[in-house]
């Protein structure tokens, strides 16, 4: 059987190794080997036995114990540069440690059969997706992936809670560690098709600290918490051998009930604590996003008397009714006219309500629109509720499944003179905005999710309502209620909503809009149009005429979006200068004369379905002219950007 070995001493042609049950073995020494790298360690291996070792032995403990100290010591303070830590558990499992531009600065073999698969790749510098889709297409050229049926891979994170990078350099704290894992669930989606289905959750970081002191990834503690919720036995031998998927399918768990591990929506406060033996998890209203963000545990996983081991609770439980309705966020109007989240106050008795006359409103207007920045307009019409479940698919066929949004406008008149409650609830961003003030600002990634807030309104009075949404990949859903004490919770009915009739914004044309000048310095404008791409040889057949000496300038402006969710590089072929801007980031500058025609290139990351700003800027000094854009990613072949992806203003 093969053990995890640490590295004590490197002696010529060999190497000491002191195993996790404290033997000694000698190995061969191969290139790369250092102190303190933990290596896989075979049965075959020979045990420290001869004499001269035997007389070393003592000394080699008490080094091999102080070296453990200052090894501990270098670790506890290397993981202080660590911003959080990744499982992915493709049996076997691996835990990537990244820092906060989610760039990897370690991997380490969480289980025996990892350390070969992993032993002549470079991980550390690589963008955290990129080296997750590198040990994918390894896996899959050593067969532990199986093309000809369906796998399964999961992957926990674990924000470090001894980070000490400064909040400036935190990129990663300030898009989230969850949209880092949402743009990898989308990836592996996208290139593996049918051959992977991938789960990405966020847990808390004691998930980590109980794995590490079991030895199993985080995801396996998360699969061993499912399984016993549902009273099913799970030993902790066959937790820590079997395959994820054998252990699901074994007790009749779905792959992606593993986000549910947490019941949304539900809440239980520090004071109550439901009563079993089984562990608990205490969800917060952040456990609701899309990536699935798990709290603490309230369990931790222990030696029993046999081989085996058993997670139990340290807590003391005490028996009390589950809380499964979310906390109500409540507002009041400041002066500065922004609403101020308040602990709602305890229901009181509903008043017997006068009889009260309905609308004759028909709905709101909804414009869809074919990309998540509310840009590319496809079609109106007036929708009589907002209740909408659209599945894994799509509103109309003229919009993108995974990336669309939609904005209903017009005005909603209460039944009621009284403080009125808004519910969205919604999957993925949503925005509400009542009498002009923003209600609910909830524009991110996230599963199935209901917010909340209040307002005093007049009954019989028409107020202006807007809302915005945005679906990105897997489920969509969207929903408008209401409520107030004389009102029951309900979807805000058509009777009392009627539609805007304000212009529709005006939608760009594809291309970019194109500024000709007759002078190098991009100052004496000729000539405005939209060119649909950026592909030009002229040559000495100069787009302006009357320019001095074949001296000219171009400034093409407008948007640009993107297929993938992944970093594109932008090419440019000019004679002469080019500069080139996107979202005001200067990622091309060679703006000077040129000999012949000269290649350039420049980064930046896209996300799909968003739009970009973007500037190319373009001089000629005489003799021939010639300027083309091009881009390429990583599934992405060269070529000159197309029209579709380009828009003016």
């Amino acid at each position: 059987m093969n053990n995890i070995g640490t590295i004590i001493k490197i002696d010529g042609k060999e190497a000491i190794v002191m195993t996790d049950d404290c033997v000694f073995k000698k190995v061969k020494r191969v290139d790369n080997m250092y102190l303190g790298q933990k290596i896989l360690v075979g049965d075959k291996d020979r045990t420290c036995h001869n004499k001269k070792i035997n007389h070393y032995i003592g000394v080699l403990a008490s080094v091999a114990a102080v070296f453990l100290v200052l090894f501990s010591y270098f670790v506890f303070n290397q993981r202080n540069g660590i911003y959080a830590y990744v499982d992915v558990d493709i049996n076997p499992s691996f835990r990537f440690l990244i820092n906060s531009k989610g760039k990897v600065e370690a991997v380490n073999p969480i289980n025996d059969d990892a350390v070969n698969i992993i032993k002549d790749l470079d991980f550390e510098g690589k963008l955290l997706k990129e080296a997750i889709l590198l040990l994918i297409d390894v896996s899959r050229e050593q067969g532990i992936i199986d093309d000809s049926k369906t796998n399964h891979i999961l992957i926990c994170a674990a924000i470090n809670q001894n980070y000490s990078g400064k909040n400036k350099d935190i990129r990663l704290g300030e898009e989230g560690i969850e949209e880092l894992l949402y743009d990898i669930g989308t990836d592996i989606d996208k290139v593996y098709n049918e051959v992977i289905q991938s789960e990405t959750i966020q847990v808390s970081s004691k998930y980590m600290e109980i794995s590490e002191d079991n030895n199993i990834s985080m995801g396996r503690c998360l699969v061993y918490e499912k399984v016993k919720k549902m009273g099913f036995d799970l030993s902790m031998e066959e937790l820590k051998t079997d395959r994820l998927a054998d252990i699901l399918e074994k007790h009749n768990i779905d792959f992606s009930d593993l986000e549910g591990v947490v019941s949304k929506g539900s809440a239980t406060p520090e004071d109550q604590l439901i009563s079993t033996s089984e562990p608990i998890l205490t969800p917060t209203p952040a456990s609701m996003e899309r990536t699935t963000q798990i709290t603490e545990p309230l369990l931790t996983l222990t030696p029993t008397g046999s081989t085996e081991s058993a997670i139990t609770s340290t807590a003391t439980l005490k028996p009390t009714e589950a809380v499964t309705k979310k906390p109500t966020m409540t507002s009041k109007t400041t002066p500065t006219g922004k609403p101020t989240i308040i602990p709602s106050a305890t229901p009181t008795p509903r008043p017997t309500p006068s009889p009260v006359k309905n609308g004759n409103g028909s709905g709101l207007r909804g414009e869809y629109y074919d990309n998540m920045d509310l840009t590319m307009l496809k079609f109106t019409r007036v929708d009589p509720v907002i209740n909408f479940e659209w599945g894994e698919g799509s509103p109309a066929d003229a919009i993108n499944v995974d990336s669309y949004s939609i904005r209903w406008t017009g005005k909603v008149e209460p039944r009621y003179s009284e403080t009125y409650t808004f519910h969205t609830c919604t999957d993925d961003g949503v925005r509400l905005w009542v009498n002009g003030i923003l209600l609910i600002n909830e524009w991110k990634s996230q599963s199935p999710t209901e917010y909340s807030e209040k307002i005093d309104l007049e009954a019989g009075k028409k107020y202006e309502i807007k809302m915005e949404y945005y679906e990105h990949r897997r489920g969509a859903s969207a929903k408008l209620m209401w409520s107030s004490l004389s009102q029951e919770k309900e979807i805000i009915p058509s009777s009392q909503l009627y539609p805007s009739e304000e212009p529709l914004p005006p939608q760009p044309d594809n291309g970019l809009k194109a500024e000709y000048f007759g002078d190098k310095e991009l100052k004496d404008l000729r000539l405005s149009r939209t060119d649909d791409v950026i592909d030009f040889d002229w040559q000495r057949n100069y787009p302006v005429s009357d320019i001095k000496e074949g001296r000219f300038s171009v400034r093409w402006t407008g948007k640009i979006q993107s297929k993938y969710t992944e970093e594109y590089t932008f090419h440019t072929l000019s004679d002469d200068g080019v500069r080139v801007w996107i979202d005001n980031v200067l990622i091309i500058d060679n703006w000077k004369r040129q000999e012949d025609k000269v290649e350039t290139t420049g980064k930046f990351e896209f996300k799909e379905g968003k739009q970009y700003n973007i500037k190319v800027e373009y001089f000629n000094y005489g003799g021939p002219a010639c300027m083309k854009l091009l881009w390429s990613s990583r599934r992405q072949e060269k070529q000159v950007i197309p029209s579709k992806y380009l828009f003016t203003y």
